[in-house]
């Protein structure tokens, strides 16, 4: 299978990563990278709430979100 994969036009990667902030932002954020010429499929989304507890800073609607995702690119 891996001469399949090295024969393919085009390559991926996949990329986790952290973020914090509300819902809205959280949906305009998705909203981006559906509307980015570079294709990305989100591949898993976890949320947290309880950043900091009654004593934090944190807004209580605020949420952490982990993502994974997968994007692609065109080999020359």
């Amino acid at each position: 299978t891996v001469n399949k994969v090295a024969n393919k036009d085009y390559g991926s990667w996949e990329l986790e990563f952290s973020t914090v902030g509300t819902y809205n932002n959280f949906l305009n954020f998705l909203k981006e990278l559906e509307n980015n010429l570079r294709i990305v499929d989100v591949t898993a989304v976890e949320f947290s709430s309880n950043l900091g507890g009654a004593s934090s800073n944190v807004s209580p609607d605020t949420y952490k979100y982990d993502f994974k995702v997968k994007t692609y690119w065109l080999k020359n």
